[in-house]
């Protein structure tokens, strides 16, 4: 059915709402472009209230924090950053003008200082692309496109989308890419189109892959769309795209704004169920790529900043039960209250108090909730570890939970009669793009000493065993494993060394830290071609 006979299922506020939400960001750059252009680059924020410096709380998840500046001078993009920091492990940029080659340059340096900023301060880095329009109805267009509206099956389309996408990867290599902003949205409009987008989405994550192995592809759905019910209005959910339907991806990407536009706008009503629908759907993590909660109280229906701030208390508890890796707020900042953005604020005013500060860098509730915010009595948390004696070993670590990258094939056996599984990866040596298995949910208990590697390799081989933290630095061992024999390595911590190319604030492991297992074989290197299987019997964690 086309969109223009199902323009009721949705008011037109509503569909504002995401045109406005999904090109925040281009409208943010450019305007900071002109202030930046006019002699207002270097204008100081008024902190007129101070931060406090509150510790961290330990949550199952890492936080990120989007930023969509109107300055891009250095000194506030320093005086954001240095805020920005304290409160999150992933720093996020959402694009929407990849079709515009112009505008993509004159923005490069920009995002490229943020980025990199990011980087040296140890944050992990999040890119979103927008290949869809505001209201996701339709692909965007490069300036000067010939002819109708093509779907995502037109290859002259698909040819200019895919060589922004690898661009962008071979620049910036980001730690996590969705490269499909809210893709249900497209889906509800045009279900027709939706196997094309899968086909090429499955391509494009392959090439990517291959620029850059250890990026966490994916694509993000809007959850109010995706549960069939928003801001009052109910219609079909869309929990196929969890089944028959799915993309093929390593994350799977949610952004929600519960009880946007419905009255009481009151983060109390939120259900303590809200986001449980995402229950057994997956055994992706999940990676809430935006979420937030306005507090503006001269808007209708009306909030308040402690609203905000309890809504944002209430965000582990919410997401309790499920397999979450990372939690996004949309902004560090409120819009600004400027005359180019008066026509938006007269369609969506909620949208210009979503922020942690508000546009002057002045310090709301919502931050110090932000920060504080803790597990909670029903949050996921580790059991306490059993004490074992020094020859005993806990076996923690899933081997189904390894992704294969490169030329690789995954599959469980059941080893021997005892009926145990391994792990079996056959691939083929290279080193573009590298043979590597990668477990992105590790979690590690701070008690133990060491991991116990069991390996059957049919080939003779070098791997390296690579644990990676939060913060992106890389520990790792290496280890020759003999043809065709039993490989046992009891690996202490103290036998893994900092890879060069990483870097650690504090100079050591830290295990409270780690999110990641990689195993890479370097053979490839080495100049070793063919294929390889490699069997893993078992991953044990060695404790006292």
């Amino acid at each position: 059915m086309e969109w223009n006979n199902r323009k009721q299922d949705l008011p037109n506020t509503i569909r504002g709402c995401f045109t406005f939400c999904c090109s925040l960001i281009g409208i943010y750059l450019l305007i900071g472009l002109l202030l930046s252009t006019t002699g207002c680059a270097e204008q100081q924020p008024v902190t007129v209230d101070k931060i406090p410096n509150i510790p961290r709380s330990t949550l199952p998840f890492k936080r990120g924090i989007g930023y969509w500046p109107t300055n891009y001078g250095d000194t506030f993009q320093q005086q954001v950053f240095s805020i920005l920091k304290r409160g999150a492990q992933i720093a996020c940029i959402q694009l929407d003008d990849w079709q515009d080659p112009d505008e993509n340059r004159r923005k490069h340096d920009i995002i490229a200082a943020w980025l990199n900023r990011a980087r040296k301060e140890g944050l992990q880095t999040y890119i979103a692309v927008e290949p869809f329009n505001g209201d996701r109805s339709a692909v965007r267009l490069p300036k000067g496109w010939k002819g109708a509206a093509p779907n995502v099956g037109d290859r002259q389309w698909q040819a200019l989308f895919q060589s922004y996408i690898l661009d962008l990867v071979n620049r910036y290599r980001p730690d996590y890419l969705n490269m499909a902003v809210e893709a249900n949205m497209y889906y509800r409009h045009h279900p027709e189109d939706w196997e094309n987008f899968r086909s090429f989405f499955y391509n494009l994550y392959r090439e990517v892959k291959a620029v850059s192995p250890t990026t966490r592809v994916f694509s993000s759905y809007q959850y109010e769309v995706l549960r069939g019910a928003f801001a009052g209005q109910t219609f079909a959910s869309q929990w196929e795209l969890f089944g028959g339907k799915a993309l093929q991806q390593d994350l799977v990407g949610i952004s929600s704004y519960p009880y946007f536009l419905k009255p009481p706008y009151d983060a109390d009503a939120v259900p303590g169920d809200y986001f449980h629908d995402l229950k057994g759907r997956t055994k992706l993590p999940l990676f809430i790529a935006e979420v937030g909660f306005y507090s503006a109280g001269d808007v209708r229906p009306a909030s308040t900043r402690d609203n905000q701030a309890r809504f944002i208390r209430r965000l582990p508890n919410l997401f309790s039960d499920l397999n979450v890796e990372a939690v996004c707020w949309i902004s560090i900042t409120d819009l600004p209250d400027i005359p180019a953005l008066a026509p938006l604020k007269k369609i969506l005013p909620q949208f210009f108090s979503f922020g942690l500060f508000d546009d002057r860098l002045r310090v709301k509730p919502a931050w110090e909730a932000w920060l504080t915010m803790n597990s909670g009595p029903v949050a996921r948390v580790s059991s306490p570890q059993q004490k074992l004696s020094a020859e005993q070993v806990a076996s923690t670590i899933n081997l189904n939970g390894f992704l294969g990258i490169g030329s690789s094939t995954l599959s469980t056996e059941v080893q021997g009669t005892a009926g145990a599984q391994e792990l079996v990866w056959r691939y083929r040596f290279s080193t573009n793009p590298l043979a590597m298995l990668v477990h992105p949910s590790v979690s590690l208990p701070t008690a133990v000493q060491g991991i116990e590697v069991r390996l059957w390799s049919r080939q003779q081989t070098t791997v390296a065993l690579v644990i990676e933290e939060s913060a992106g630095a890389r520990y790792e061992a290496r280890l020759t494993l003999s043809a065709r024999g039993a490989n046992t390595n009891r690996l202490l911590w103290q036998n893994f060394t900092v890879q060069k190319e990483t870097r650690d604030n504090n100079g050591r492991l830290d295990l409270d830290q780690v999110t990641k297992l990689i195993l890479i074989d370097l053979s490839g290197f080495l100049g070793k071609k063919g294929e390889n299987e490699l069997r893993i019997n078992s991953l044990q964690l060695i404790t006292p």
